[in-house]
């Protein structure tokens, strides 16, 4: 039966459940990027599911799960309103609900599986700026699935040009009675260690218009993107941390989500110091100048002995004194070799080598090189790793921490000066190779 005078919000159904949720705020942008993630982990996972889905109609929110319903033929799809799909991938489409104005501002993605629920929920909120900002909740129980789906069913019943569906002979009786931790642990951990690559300005909504056009200045985008590097795993987070105060918790799970938030803690830390240092250098305004590699290398190699000897690695440099001097700016040079070093020691094995070098490659240019015996990296991930926080497999795999910015860092402060970065994969390792120019008189 409807429910009189009180709220059909999707909102509502979710504090019914949870009466103080941890939602953030985000933008467009922020969401989307959420829900490509939680679509690529059901596209990993191999998992057909039911999806019920309040979106925006323009057709890039729909692109992602346009990929999954095209890989998951069994998978059934419920929309609340308009639907960006196009009629091949309508053919999953179970039912279109009229929205109610309670929903207005209001989008929805429930996902529910044999053995895992997933709710995200994102609200409108208009901030003083105007920005079309969001505010975001997401869940990962049982207790705030069977609210919402008791709500979709009163809306439902609710509207007036609803065609009755009864949720309660299929969806709601979906449901499963327990979940899989092992599934639960595998979507944290997926959004904690996903590699975030930055979207296309083209793919972007048309209502996200707090997206202006693409900034020239590579440096502005990339703080820019540092932005919502920093917003996206705040969800997790939160996450993770409704579900430690669940009574059933095994302490097994208990340490292991304790350990996710503390390592992805340990890694926005590093990203808004890297900001940090990045905004700094944007403050200020420099000129190239005549630099000596030989009085500025051996310093910075110095800085870094302590932590490769706390990793036991070997450190060492071999820089001539009678290379020309470079063209640079010393700041820039400066913090690309320290991203570059740390980069190096950080993806080298306890007993392995970092060999940092110089020599002149052409009559106008110096290569200084970093070489390390470290983990390596794939040629199908050569051409991503200077994309701004692209961690790599072996990131993930052998538990390294880091921003995923240092590369991409050191890039654009070499660009700054007219240098450039390249990488080479190695049978024994890595070698990032610098090139920069020669001071001309």
């Amino acid at each position: 039966m409807p429910v009189p005078n009180a709220s059909l919000s999707l909102y509502s159904a979710f504090l019914d459940a949870m009466p103080m949720p941890a939602g953030y705020q985000t933008t467009p942008r922020g969401f989307k990027r959420i829900v490509q993630l939680t679509v690529d982990f059901l596209i990993a996972q191999q998992l057909s599911v039911t999806l019920w889905v309040k979106l925006p109609k323009d057709a890039a929110w729909w692109d992602d799960l346009s990929r999954y319903l095209r890989s998951h033929s069994a998978a059934q799809l419920y929309c609340i309103g308009s639907t960006g799909l196009t009629q091949t991938d309508q053919a999953q489409l179970v039912a279109t609900i009229p929205p109610l104005p309670d929903l207005k501002g209001e989008y929805l993605l429930l996902i529910v599986a044999d053995e895992f629920v997933c709710t995200l929920l994102a609200r409108r909120e208009m901030a003083a700026n105007e920005r079309r900002d969001l505010t975001l909740y997401s869940s990962l129980t049982l207790k705030v699935a069977q609210s919402l789906m008791r709500r979709l069913q009163q809306i439902v019943e609710a509207n007036p040009r609803s065609d009755r569906l009864s949720l309660a002979q299929a969806p709601l009786a979906a449901l499963p009675q327990s979940l899989s931790d092992s599934l639960t642990d595998a979507f944290l951990s997926w959004q904690f260690h996903a590699q975030p690559q930055a979207a296309d300005e083209a793919e972007l909504p048309a209502d996200a218009v707090e997206l202006a056009a693409p900034l020239a200045d590579p440096m502005r985008r990339l703080i820019q993107n540092a932005e919502q590097e920093l917003r996206t795993p705040l969800t997790t987070i939160k996450t993770a941390l409704t579900l430690l105060n669940s009574q059933t918790l095994k302490p097994s799970q208990r340490q292991r989500y304790l350990e996710m938030i503390s390592s992805e803690c340990e890694r926005q830390s590093a990203l808004i110091n890297s900001v940090f240092e990045l905004l700094q250098l944007q403050n200020q305004t420099y000129a190239a100048v005549p630099l000596q590699l030989a009085d500025i290398v051996p310093g910075m190699v110095s800085t870094y002995q302590p932590l490769a000897r706390e990793r036991n690695v070997m450190l060492a440099y071999t820089i001539p004194n009678n290379l020309p001097p470079i063209s640079g700016i010393e700041p820039y040079l400066k913090q690309s070799l320290i991203s570059l070093l740390n980069n190096s020691i950080q993806f080298t094995s306890e007993g392995g080598q970092v060999w940092v070098t110089a020599e002149q490659h052409s009559a106008a240019q110096v290569a200084l090189k970093i070489k390390d015996t470290g983990l390596g990296i794939t040629e199908a991930e050569l051409p991503l790793v200077f994309e701004a926080f692209y961690r790599g497999s072996a990131a993930a795999t052998q538990g390294v921490r880091g921003s995923g910015l240092g590369l991409t860092l050191a890039k654009q402060l070499l660009h700054q000066f007219g240098g450039a970065l390249t990488v080479s994969s190695l049978a024994d390792g890595t070698l990032l190779t610098a090139l920069l120019p020669i001071w001309q008189d």
